[in-house]
């Protein structure tokens, strides 16, 4: 993409430089880019996890407080806009609004009218029956963590869930792995299945929510998310870069985008812990994300925090009984 060149208000004019590397390459990104027509845009808040945020968003941050603002936002959007029917985009907010009430993302209520119930009502209330919109204390939160409600509210069923339990490991990171952010997920061939099966079968009641059956509709995605589980898995665990590309077909380059990405998820899983004031869980998860960063066994994790020391040295000195810092 060349982009736009030059700054608005400040540049007249700007230049973008396009460097092939032969005479052929040159020709294509002449037809391509010089004579070529622009390729049209289209709003991607039509994606339901999208709009979802910047619900959630807009109520959290107060420039939406009822719903007849927040579809009065939406109808000046370029969705909107592009879409057509505002009317379809008002029973998807709904819809919306609906779900994260039902999370405990957002408080509603009904504003006061007069009636033969309710003769007296306050002065800035008469004639008011919009639907105020408040956002509640996790709810708020949730906006600032910048995940979808929905994995949101996953990550909350999931830490009550471990709350009678000690999490292990291996749940909280296919816990992580099974949402939306993840996505796409490693695929699961043939000959992997079996594999990917015995871990499920292993970790059965470890899980925080019990596995689908084999006929479920959500099975694969699950079994895909078990299996990209066992790919930050073998990094936790010391394999290295070689042995998880020879096992998983991941390069290091592509191990280090799913693990920044799951950094991300895992902090989100700490806070809402913090949130929830669930400090049991809230340990285990800490040391999950600190096995993460280094890529070692629990029993290294004093030692990797040295300055200097990463997961091949720490692996060294352990085994040459250097065990603790002191």
């Amino acid at each position: 993409m060349m982009g736009r060149s030059g700054r608005p208000k400040f540049d007249t004019s700007g230049e973008a430089v396009l460097a092939a590397k032969n005479e052929k390459e040159a020709e294509e990104l002449w037809e391509r880019y010089i004579a070529g027509e622009p390729e049209e845009i289209k709003s991607k808040l039509g994606i339901e996890p999208v709009f979802r945020m910047h619900t959630l968003a807009l109520i959290a941050s107060g420039i939406i407080d009822s719903e007849e603002s927040l579809f009065d936002f939406f109808s000046k959007t370029f969705y909107s806009y592009q879409y057509g029917d505002i009317s379809e985009i008002e029973r998807i907010l709904e819809k919306i609004i609906a779900m994260l009430e039902r999370f405990g993302f957002i408080k509603t209520e009904k504003g006061q009218n007069r009636s033969s119930e309710n003769p007296f009502v306050t002065a800035d209330r008469i004639s008011d029956d919009r639907m105020k919109i408040k956002p509640t204390h996790i709810g708020k939160r949730v906006s600032e963590l910048y995940i979808d409600p929905l994995t949101a509210h996953q990550f909350i069923l999931a830490i009550k869930s471990f709350r009678d339990k000690k999490p292990l490991p291996f749940p909280i990171l296919q816990l992580v792995c099974n949402t939306i952010e993840m996505m796409p997920l490693l695929p699961v061939r043939k000959k992997e299945l079996e594999k990917v099966e015995e871990r499920i079968s292993a970790e059965y009641d470890n899980f925080a929510k019990r596995p689908p059956d084999p006929y479920d509709l959500y099975y694969e995605d699950f079994i895909r998310s078990v299996r990209t589980a066992m790919l930050i898995d073998s990094w936790i665990n010391e394999k290295g870069e070689d042995e998880i590309l020879d096992e998983f077909n991941v390069t290091p380059g592509e191990l280090r985008a799913r693990l920044e990405n799951s950094d991300w998820l895992i902090y989100a899983l700490q806070e809402l812990c913090i949130a929830l004031k669930e400090n049991g869980v809230l340990s285990e998860i800490k040391k999950v994300r600190l096995r993460m960063k280094y890529g070692v066994k629990e029993e290294l994790l004093s030692l990797v925090q040295i300055k200097g020391i990463g997961r091949v040295r720490a692996r060294m000195l352990y085994t040459s009984g250097v065990r603790k810092i002191s």
